[in-house]
């Protein structure tokens, strides 16, 4: 008589269950949204990186300069702690030497809590040893040459420099408040559409400012140029038909001069 084969259950082999299926679904669902999350932010940061910290601009302010607000005409240099920014809007952030559509200079005035903004004609001759306005000096060196040549003929020193597509301020300053860990969902367009020398932390810093001073919304009066001039050996002024930019009235509309006491 054959004897009936007895069966016997591995403990070793995990057993098929339905919910063993659902727990390896929800392992491997998780597993591809924490892939893509990661992908996510490191592409968000390089695109970050780009527009942050960027080198020529950094060059460009670091250059040694002569530009300095001075004493004279019954203006004196203001004592207050003031950071001075160069807005400057193209028509192509992504362009080489893109055409440049708008220049602003905006000061924060960390003493009294306030901020002004001035406008500069993109037509004002910056460049006089390969003489050149503001908007040719852009098309034909970009942007890092016009912060430094417009600092040199304005006579104002900048501490930063936004080159941006469109107004920048509205969008900077509705990060207020924000940290560096909200940067990915809350700043990934405005990112790709700046270059800037300043640091993820500086650009929070200014996000506060243009928040608590309303600098967004202020107003920027475009600072009237000056006739360029020469006096030749008589004596006797000409225009040269060029005009210049009025680096007095910039810096008593910025509020780096004050009248005298």
């Amino acid at each position: 008589m054959a004897r009936k084969r007895e069966r016997f259950d591995r403990t070793d082999v995990p057993r098929e269950s339905p919910r063993r299926n659902l727990v390896g679904a929800i392992v491997s669902v998780a597993a591809l949204l924490v892939a893509a999350a990661v992908v996510a932010f490191f592409w968000w940061r390089m695109n970050l990186e780009r527009g942050l910290e960027v080198t020529e601009l950094e060059d460009a302010l670091a250059y040694p300069s002569s530009a300095s607000v001075v004493d004279g005409m019954g203006y004196a240099v203001s004592p207050d702690d003031i950071e001075t920014t160069l807005l400057l809007e193209v028509d192509d952030i992504d362009a080489q030497t893109p055409n440049l559509v708008r220049a602003r200079v905006l000061a924060v005035n960390h003493t009294s809590g306030t901020a002004s903004v001035a406008g500069v004609p993109v037509t004002v001759k910056i460049d006089f040893d390969d003489p050149a306005a503001l908007g040719d000096v852009c098309v034909r060196s970009g942007a890092a040459a016009c912060a430094e040549l417009l600092s040199e003929a304005a006579g104002v020193p900048f501490d930063h420099v936004i080159v941006s597509e469109g107004d920048v301020l509205p969008g900077i300053g509705a990060l207020s408040g924000s940290g560096i860990i909200d940067l990915p969902t809350q700043a990934s367009e405005l990112v790709s559409s700046l270059r800037t020398d300043m640091s993820d932390e500086e650009v929070l810093a200014l996000a506060d400012d243009v928040a608590a001073t309303g600098a967004a919304a202020a107003d920027a009066p475009e600072v009237a140029p000056v006739p360029e001039t020469v006096t030749d050996e008589t004596g006797a002024t000409t225009e040269t038909g060029s005009w210049l930019v009025d680096g007095t009235q910039l810096a008593l509309t910025l509020g780096l001069l004050v009248t005298a006491a």
